[in-house]
């Protein structure tokens, strides 16, 4: 029997980064249907918090499209050193599943899915204020 899936959480981002990048995003989905968007451009600067609710089909869908991936076993890849990398963390009732998400990772369509949806929350908790971020055609938040 497979461990129930709850929390979802994903790191997009550095608060340090050698090639100048910055800005840490920490997207937290929670199995009542909240979700938080965590938002630090630098380690000292000040943290930016959106919370709320979202629509009764993002939990489901999400955790169908990571599921499809076969998360955490994702296919190895080697991280570029300029690429942009993601942790993806799925709590259980017994512990913490987690994978990279690479740019490699982003061309399987589950993944890329899993992975577009949790960014739509962010950019719908934000206002939109995270820019590099797009949303999606059903809206993610709740009514």
């Amino acid at each position: 029997m497979q461990d129930a899936w709850t929390t979802v959480r994903y790191l997009d981002g550095y608060t340090r980064d050698v090639s100048g990048n910055s800005g840490r995003v920490a997207i937290t989905v929670w199995p009542d249907g909240r979700a938080r968007v965590e938002y630090r451009i630098k380690a000292n600067s000040t943290l930016i918090v959106f919370e709320r609710a979202l629509a009764a089909w993002v939990l489901p869908e999400l955790l169908l499209q990571l599921r499809e991936t076969g998360f955490p076993a994702l296919p190895k890849h080697k991280a570029g050193p300029h690429d942009r990398m993601g942790l993806l963390s799925v709590a259980t009732a017994t512990g913490m599943l987690q994978a990279w998400i690479l740019p490699a990772h982003r061309q399987m369509p589950a993944v890329n899915h899993s992975i577009l949806l949790l960014e739509a929350i962010a950019s719908a908790l934000s206002g939109g204020s995270l820019v590099a971020y797009g949303a999606l055609e059903r809206p993610v938040l709740a009514s």
